[in-house]
């Protein structure tokens, strides 16, 4: 996913329309097709800068764009009781889904490991 980065591009790969499950806009889903982490609430949120109206936009599964209003890290409380510290997430409040990209946390040295039932990760063992 890294080529994505250096050509400038970030993609959302999720396909919300053929789930048609109901979900809070609060959750968050771990995508391993998103080469960047997403948010649509600036609930967590802390640092960063808020960008200037068309600095950035990303592209969704669709080949809409969708614009990006700031980037800035994120404390993400999980149900475990542990925080997951995220680095660079995009704030674009017009995207239904909360994303955390797969990639990212593996550039970050996390491992990511997915069974049926859950997704375990694990950072320095």
């Amino acid at each position: 996913m890294r080529h994505c980065l250096v050509k400038g591009e970030d993609i959302i790969t999720f396909v919300d329309e053929s789930l048609y499950l109901s979900y809070a806009r609060s959750t968050w889903w771990i995508e391993s097709g998103a080469t960047v982490h997403v948010a649509n609430s600036l609930q967590g949120f802390n640092g960063g800068r808020t960008l200037q109206r068309g600095e950035r936009q990303i592209m969704v599964a669709t080949g809409v764009e969708a614009e990006v209003q700031a980037i800035r890290n994120l404390s993400l409380d999980l149900a475990s009781g542990f925080t997951l510290k995220l680095h660079d997430v995009l704030y674009v409040p017009s995207l239904a889904r909360n994303l955390i990209s797969v990639s990212c946390l593996l550039d970050y040295g996390f491992d990511c490991h997915f069974s049926k039932n859950d997704c375990k990760l694990q950072l320095n063992n």
